[in-house]
């Protein structure tokens, strides 16, 4: 595997596809160059670095699970990760698969800072943090409106949550209010563009994430959808749920494949009325 690049600032997503995590990790990059050109930055991807093509295999499996059953995977990632995160501890099993690889990036790198964009990484890097086998400071970048029990607490210095209440629930957990700042989940630039449209109808934007999962059968049933509004539905990679769609032939509901083009997304954003993403039940 190629030897990361060494960096001031060290971004840590998890799996290769597509993701808020890359997302974010991206959108912070682009920002902080913007506001400091001379950094040097770099994304490593922890799985990829640590077990090179086998991540290929991993993704594969996960996003055909997903596909297969998304139903079970909702109620399988409720139960693990968001059922009382109050209750934090260590994933030592984690640690075994990515601790060493984590501290020889760490070596390498020798970063100024580490933004962490998954959770995953996030556990590993507030144990190394706690135990002062990492010198660099650490920051959580959320990229949910809740803060799963996976998340590293203890041990990383800044907080970039998206609501006030993820700030409260925080506050709970021991972080001193200092050290959160309410910044919304960091979007690139494109979305901050401005454009009017020529004729906009009553719209409404629905989307399970990048694999248009996490409730979407839930998001589009009736009790759920408004009968006066034209309905996008934001398929991502799911292709199952697209092809269904699209058989329907309903006029009032325009199926869309997984969107590249951040000013693409921007356009379809500034075309509707409002949001319904993502149904998860956590329970603090």
């Amino acid at each position: 595997m190629d030897k990361p690049k060494q960096s001031d600032a060290l971004f840590l997503p998890f799996l290769q596809m597509p993701s808020g995590h890359h997302h974010v990790a991206d959108t912070l990059i682009t920002d902080l160059l913007h506001y400091n050109n001379n950094k040097r930055t770099n994304k490593v991807e922890l799985l990829s670095y640590s077990y090179g093509s086998l991540e290929k295999i991993v993704t594969s499996t996960y996003i055909s699970w997903i596909k297969r059953f998304a139903g079970v995977y909702d109620r399988l990632y409720t139960l693990l990760a968001c059922r009382n995160m109050s209750k934090r501890k260590r994933h030592r099993h984690y640690e075994l698969l990515f601790r060493p690889f984590l501290n020889k990036l760490v070596k390498e790198e020798n970063p100024e800072i580490v933004f962490l964009t998954h959770a995953l990484p996030s556990s590993i890097v507030s144990v190394l943090k706690q135990e002062n086998k990492l010198q660099a400071v650490t920051v959580n970048a959320y990229t949910d409106f809740f803060v799963n029990r996976l998340w590293g607490i203890k041990g990383i210095d800044y907080h970039f949550v998206p609501t006030a209440s993820v700030k409260k629930f925080l506050l709970k957990l021991g972080v001193k209010a200092e050290r959160i700042f309410i910044t919304g989940i960091p979007v690139h630039p494109v979305f901050r563009e401005e454009f009017s449209l020529k004729e906009k109808k009553q719209a409404l934007l629905i989307t399970g994430g990048s694999l248009g999962s996490c409730g979407m059968d839930e998001l589009l049933s009736d009790k759920h959808l408004p009968k006066k509004m034209h309905l996008y539905v934001l398929c991502g990679m799911n292709e199952q749920l697209y092809q269904t769609l699209s058989k329907q032939n309903n006029s009032n509901i325009t199926p869309i494949p997984y969107i590249v083009s951040k000013a693409q997304m921007n356009k379809l954003y500034n075309e509707v009325d409002a949001v319904l993403t993502k149904l998860r039940r956590c329970n603090n």
